[in-house]
């Protein structure tokens, strides 16, 4: 059995509860994600930090203690059980309602620095592709899988996000064009649609395409693209 199926038989079914759930999560993102640019330069500005996995921990704590008031968690590196992979972030249930069961993300969050902080030319475009590739493993399914919705962060520190908004597309008209694999669907659906202009952070949308051991249905990224040079 592979990791994809393990990890899709450990989540949840997505329930009216749920999607009133997810919707807490992304109304607590619209207001709390804008505030990060600010806090995070106040923080770095005397030692400033591009390492993903770091900018990740600091916006970690920001989340989490806007959250304390919050009907759910987020928790830094949430791994997927019986996988090998994780995402930068899962958001839980705060209660222990079945404390018979495991507790199991219904929400997770990846995050992508750009542009990305490797030499190798070949992981510039890890946003969307790529082995590493934010959106291209939530369409495989490595994360978020068996989730209607799921978020990806992208952590401006050159340009803006009007710049990267325009390359992050262009790739994906790209791969529209060019794709042949046949595990994995790029079409104009996934391109990033405006939803919400915050000033320094952005928010966008796209619904993609998911093709997990052959079986398709569709994820719904939520995207915010933040400022934070």
């Amino acid at each position: 059995m592979s990791n994809v199926e393990n990890n899709s038989q450990n989540l949840p079914e997505i329930d009216a509860e749920k999607f009133t759930s997810i919707r807490k999560v992304i109304e607590f993102l619209d207001k709390n994600l804008p505030g990060f640019p600010n806090v995070f330069k106040s923080k770095t500005s005397a030692n400033p930090i591009v390492a993903e996995d770091d900018i990740s921990q600091i916006l970690c704590s920001y989340l989490s203690r806007n959250a304390r008031n919050e009907l759910f968690m987020v928790q830094f590196q949430y791994r997927y059980l019986k996988t090998r992979y994780s995402s930068d972030f899962g958001v839980i249930e705060a209660e222990d309602n079945n404390p018979n069961e495991i507790d199991r993300a219904f929400f997770v969050i990846e995050a992508k620095r750009l542009p990305t902080d490797f030499k190798d030319k070949s992981r510039e475009r890890e946003y969307v592709s790529s082995d590493a590739g934010g959106m291209q493993r939530y369409k495989k399914g490595y994360h978020g899988a068996g989730l209607s919705d799921s978020a990806l962060i992208g952590y401006i520190q050159k340009d803006n996000c009007n710049h990267w908004h325009q390359k992050i597309n262009d790739w994906i008209t790209d791969l529209v064009k060019t794709n042949k694999a046949i595990d994995i669907s790029w079409n104009n659906d996934d391109l990033l649609v405006l939803e919400k202009n915050f000033t320094n952070t952005k928010k966008y949308n796209s619904q993609n395409t998911r093709i997990v051991d052959s079986n398709r249905d569709s994820i719904r990224i939520h995207h915010y693209l933040m400022e934070l040079a």
